[in-house]
């Protein structure tokens, strides 16, 4: 089967981040979630399904944005990582360069989820930020890698092993 180009395999590497990306960010956000000032821990299993739309609604928007630039980043990575495969020759090494290439979306999306709710105390503020960073850490890292293992079009294709030269010991 033929390998397809760079930036065919980046564009549809970003348009599945981009669709991965809004459930596994309402998924953190509501496991991640803490009690704001005069929040109760059942008044956050209550709105856990609002929580998990509003989030996801917001996630898209935020994937909307990073198409266009992740189409560019990852057919660049793609481009690299042909030259040198073995910056992803193991499932470690692809698993780093994911959280790599997750670190702009996650940025992005703290920076969207950094203001805390109104109401607030300093405390519970920082708190909100402390916990904010690692479910859009988590949240971006999946997007951006799920779809690497999961898409057949976005696999490494496997190398074979050039075949040995042929020594005239037999003939």
């Amino acid at each position: 089967m033929r390998e397809h180009s760079p930036l065919i395999r980046g564009t549809v590497w970003s348009l599945a981040t981009a669709a991965a990306f809004p459930p596994t960010a309402a998924v953190a956000s509501c496991i991640l979630s803490i009690p704001i000032g005069d929040e109760t821990w059942q008044s956050l299993l209550d709105g856990f399904s609002t929580r998990a739309v509003f989030t996801g609604l917001a996630g898209i928007i935020v994937a909307i944005y990073v198409v266009i630039p992740y189409t560019i980043a990852f057919a660049l990575w793609l481009a690299v990582v042909r030259r040198y495969p073995h910056l992803e020759n193991s499932w470690q090494r692809l698993l780093w360069a994911s959280l790599i290439l997750s670190l702009p979306l996650a940025g992005g999306w703290w920076q969207f989820l950094e203001s805390p709710p109104a109401g607030a105390s300093p405390h519970d503020a920082l708190l909100f930020k402390l916990v904010a960073i690692p479910g859009a850490l988590v949240s971006a890292w999946l997007a951006v890698y799920l779809p690497r293992v999961l898409l057949p079009v976005l696999r490494r294709a496997k190398t074979s092993k050039p075949a040995l030269p042929a020594s005239g010991a037999g003939e």
